[in-house]
This record gives structure tokens, sequence and C-alpha cells, in this order.
């Protein structure tokens, strides 16, 4: 009965850590080791570009909306860019969505989410503008719209 009983509770506890929402890896963390100069190089040509990005995600209900700004050196903003984004909930990482941003008015990007949760997000924009390319990994706190207050947000 007692060894019935512990193969019970190992059972219970290997499905309980196994459908864990919480848990997350890191997807092709193996082959994201092995581009290591590459993203220093990636890294490199960021600074050398001069870039500057200004993003939120501000939630409503279940979806959400995300904004990039997009400015050169001098603080002009970049037309024309082509930003794609993965977005994932900190505490939910193993369900990155993948978002195309539209621009809406010069170095202004906008892009929405089928699904959204308050807390933190992890954000890895990708921009390609002519033959450049610029990346940016930021984390940032969703915002939450509070329906019965407007557009006031809550929490952050």
């Amino acid at each position: 009965m007692l060894l019935v009983a512990a193969a019970i509770g190992t059972a219970v506890m290997v499905s309980l850590a196994v459908n864990d929402p919480g848990f997350s890896v890191e997807k092709d963390y193996y082959q994201k080791s092995m581009q290591w100069d590459q993203t220093q190089a990636q890294m490199g040509v960021n600074h050398q570009l001069g870039w500057h990005t200004s993003s939120s995600l501000v939630l409503s209900g279940r979806s959400g909306k995300l904004t990039l700004q997009l400015g050169d050196a001098q603080g002009k903003a970049l037309a024309g860019a082509q930003v794609k984004c993965e977005a994932f909930a900190v505490a939910r990482g193993t369900h990155p969505m993948q978002v195309e941003l539209a621009e809406k008015s010069p170095g202004l990007y906008v892009g929405s989410l089928e699904q959204g949760r308050p807390g933190l997000w992890e954000l890895r924009f990708t921009v390609r503008l002519g033959s450049d390319l610029f990346t940016n990994v930021t984390k940032l706190d969703a915002e939450l719209l509070d329906p019965t207050l407007g557009a006031a947000p809550v929490g952050g």
C-alpha cells in the first residue's frame, strides 16, 4: 500500500511539473548559444546605427496594443521600416506571440496582441530599414486599462 501511494504521489508531482504554465525553457537555447558571435556582432551594429526605441504595451480585456517609437541617433523619426516583435509575458514564457507592427505615422509602429495579461513582458524587436537590421530586447510592465475608468491606466 505504501509503495502504491508513493508511486501515485510521484505521478501526480511529475504531472504538475510538466503541465505548469509558469515554467518555460528558452526556445532553441542551444542554437542561440552557438550563435553568440553573431549576436555580439549585431549588438555592435545596433550601437553603430544609434537608433533609439521607446515601446509600450497597453492591455484592455484579453487583448493588447503594442507600440514602438523608432528614431535615429539625432532623434528624427525613422519611417518605412518593417517591424516584427516576439512578445511574451515572463510568467508565461512558453507562449510567445509573433506580432508584425504597422506604421501609423512616421516612426510610430503599432501591433495587436490577441492575448494579454498584466505583468512583466519581454519584447524582442527586429527592425529592417533598407539594408539595415536593428534588434532590441526590452522588458516592461504592461499597462492595464480599467474599462470602468475609460482610458486611465491602473497598476503598471
